[in-house]
Parts: C-alpha cells; structure tokens; sequence
C-alpha cells in the first residue's frame, strides 16, 4: 500500500526538478549553440550615439538629463515649431519633467528680438550660441536626414547618448525619453 505513494512521490519530485531545470539548459543552449535566434533589435527609436559624445564642457551637467535642440541657421517657423514640441515632450513626461532640462543650440547669435520671444513664450528654455558645441553634436549617418539631427539626449554626466532628426521629435521621443528615466538611477 505504500509503495504507490512513494512512486508518486518520485514522479513529483522529478515533475518540480524538470519545470526547474529544462527551461534553464533551453536558455543555455540557445545561448551558446544557436544565437542567430536571438533578436538582435533594440527598441530605442532614435538613433543611438555611439561611443557616446562628451559635451560637458559647454553644457551644465549638474542638470539632470538635457535636451539639446541644435539650430543651424536663423529660428524660422520650423525652428519655433520644433521648440514648442520639445516643450510638450517636456511637459508630457509629468513627474519626471523636473529631471529634464531643455536648452536651444545656435551656432550664430539669433537676431535680439527673435531672442526675446523665444524667452517669453518659453521662460523654462536656455537658449545658447555655442559654434563649438554644435560642431561637437554628432552628425547624422549619410543618407539617414539631410538636414541633420535635431534634438539630442544628453545624460547628467554630459554625455549625449541619443540624437533624434525632424521626422522622429514627438512619440518616439517621448517613449525613449519616458523609457531612459525610468531605468535611470541618476539625474
């Protein structure tokens, strides 16, 4: 009558071990014996700076993570519909806005009444001519924009880690930038 019983409990024991075991020697064989299987994709949807570019020089890095909106030639109405989606992404990450500061790049002064609306319409923006630092941002693949990139992320350590050309400023911006906050430990 109590040999059933031990049978069973064998069977089990063996069930639990297997439900333990087989998924990791699965995971380790996929890993070392076929990794064409494994996705290669990221999901940031920008496009990554690679090795990341130093601009802590010219830019504050006691900020927190910065936005940086790199303008090549005078602010036209491009520009100021450039910077007012950058303030909604500003604004649309809630909690997390006081980490993220925003600051407009130009390599040549803008005209002083351009300047002064700019800094009524967004008191919270700094704006900055800096030729070296817009020297400094990388440039996009060729082929990729030909206007260039547009807005880069730059994390607390002044490092700029992502760059994001016309067509990519607004959702996917904001997911990448609501995604890199939230696994941030700094800034």
């Amino acid at each position: 009558m109590n040999e059933p019983s031990r049978g069973n409990g064998r069977k089990s024991l063996l069930l639990i071990a297997a439900i333990a075991f087989v998924p990791m020697l699965v995971a380790y064989g996929v890993f070392f014996f076929a990794p064409e299987i494994i996705p290669q994709t990221t999901t940031n949807r920008g496009e990554l700076v690679s090795p990341p570019k130093d601009v802590s020089e010219h830019v504050p890095t006691s900020d927190g993570w910065r936005l940086i909106t790199l303008v090549q030639s005078s602010c036209d109405a491009a520009c100021a519909e450039l910077i007012y989606q950058v303030r909604q992404i500003h604004i649309a990450l809630g909690k997390n806005s006081d980490r993220v500061s925003r600051t407009l790049v130009t390599p040549s002064p803008l005209d002083s009444t351009k300047s002064a609306e700019l800094q009524v319409a967004y008191p919270n923006l700094e704006i900055r001519t800096d030729p070296q630092l817009a020297r400094l941002l990388p440039a996009s693949k060729a082929g990729a924009n030909p206007n260039g990139f547009v807005v880069y992320v730059v994390d607390p350590l002044g490092q700029v880690v992502m760059a994001y050309d016309t067509k990519r400023v607004g959702k996917p911006l904001l997911l990448d930038l609501k995604h890199l906050l939230k696994v941030s430990s700094i800034g």
